[in-house]
């Protein structure tokens, strides 16, 4: 059995919903809904009663759910007894980041440093930024990517990655969506969809409204970029979102506006100041520092 497909049962488990779900799992719904087609095929029963919006556990679900957890807390343990031998060593990176990994080219900079060092192992796990801030001051992992924090950037040596800036998302039939660029005060009246509360970007938008001398009046907050987007064309409101990242899930019938004045933010890669680095590690923070 797929353990990542065990993850996602468990995602949605939670979740109830399979559009919400796919979001927090950046996978499709289609997808997500063959691979729960996958596991109960597998076991030979249904776990999910199904209804038009949301997603159920019946009774095999309920039992399956017990074992998954079981399943899921037994390898996190088994991978992180072999990371702690494996570190040990001179020949393995423990990386921690940001979600949107495709978006800032992370999974390119992953990519090229293991086709440069094929013998280097890495365990790549994703966070909340406050999550990757105590692997790497409890020495869990030696790098993460982060969006910035004045904070952190104190605290931690870091590598500049790449920006990006704040736009909003409209539906294009919005009077406002024609326009290159946008005032936040101009949309002080409309309902916000925003990022979650634990993200970087939720605290930038909270951060440039009162800054335009207003509270946003939220109307949902969602982890996933799609679901925000989904929600704007559906008339819920007007999306907050780094470009690049609203790029990657934009549609044709929503309009991206920057905000003006500008609101950036980067990514940088953080790595602790006085941590004694193997050889691996200097190969990583090399592969940055050279393409600088």
């Amino acid at each position: 059995m797929d353990l990542e497909y065990v993850k996602e049962f468990i995602c949605l488990a939670k979740i109830k919903n399979y559009m919400e779900a796919a979001d927090n799992l950046f996978i499709s719904q289609s997808a997500l809904s063959k691979h729960i087609q996958a596991i109960e095929a597998e076991l030979g029963v249904q776990l999910f009663e199904r209804s038009s919006r949301k997603a159920y556990l019946n009774e095999a679900g309920e039992l399956f759910l017990t074992y998954a957890n079981r399943l899921i807390e037994t390898y996190d343990e088994c991978t992180e007894s072999f990371l702690d031998i494996a570190k040990s060593g001179n020949n393995s990176l423990a990386i921690a980041s940001i979600p949107m990994m495709t978006q800032y080219g992370i999974t390119d900079w992953l990519a090229k440093f293991r086709r440069e060092n094929p013998n280097v192992g890495m365990n790549v796990v994703e966070g909340t930024y406050y999550q990757m801030l105590e692997l790497l001051r409890d020495n869990k992992c030696d790098f993460a990517f982060v969006r910035e924090n004045d904070e952190s950037i104190e605290e931690f040596k870091h590598i500049l990655i790449t920006n990006d800036w704040l736009v909003a998302v409209l539906p294009v039939s919005h009077p406002l969506a024609s326009r290159e660029t946008i005032a936040l005060e101009e949309l002080k009246d409309e309902p916000f969809l925003l990022p979650v509360k634990d993200t970087r970007t939720y605290s930038t938008c909270i951060k440039a409204c009162r800054k335009a001398k207003f509270e946003p009046k939220m109307s949902f907050t969602s982890r996933g970029v799609s679901t925000n987007i989904d929600l704007v064309t559906k008339g819920m409101g007007v999306a907050l979102l780094m470009r690049r990242a609203a790029e990657f899930s934009a549609r044709s019938d929503v309009a991206l506006v920057d905000i003006v004045p500008k609101v950036e933010t980067s990514i940088y890669l953080l790595y602790n100041k006085k941590k004694k680095w193997n050889n691996a590690a200097v190969k990583f923070i090399k592969m940055f520092t050279d393409e600088g």
